[in-house]
């Protein structure tokens, strides 16, 4: 797979790569196929990184973070727990409780849903 490489860029200083590759790495893990899924919840950085995406000042940036990061809990409780001990759900719960554009909560309430389930 791509992604050692989409993590490198999630650490790129444009907000246009960011957004690519965060979408990159959902289209990845959007079938939920668990070998892809644990591709990306075990390369190392890459769910730490998706957390902190989803505090960036772009909204475009945050929206693609946030189905990334809902794309892999959607796989097994150990992968689903691998992206809550990387912090997606410190960085969810301000997006909750701060008016966001609808698209923005949406995103975090199906990521936190996917979590529950």
């Amino acid at each position: 797979l791509v992604v050692p490489a989409l993590g490198q860029l999630l650490h790129s200083g444009e907000e246009e790569v960011h957004h690519d590759a965060c979408w990159a790495l959902s289209y990845v893990t959007d079938r939920q196929d668990l070998e892809h899924i644990e591709a990306v919840v075990t390369s190392p950085g890459v769910c730490v990184r998706l957390a902190e995406l989803v505090a960036h000042e772009n909204n475009k940036v945050v929206q693609a973070a946030l189905r990334a990061l809902g794309n892999l809990v959607t796989g097994n409780a150990a992968q689903t727990q691998a992206v809550i001990e990387a912090g997606a759900l410190p960085a969810v719960n301000g997006l909750l409780s701060v008016p966001n554009k609808r698209s923005i909560k949406k995103e975090a309430c199906w990521l936190v849903s996917n979590i529950a389930a």
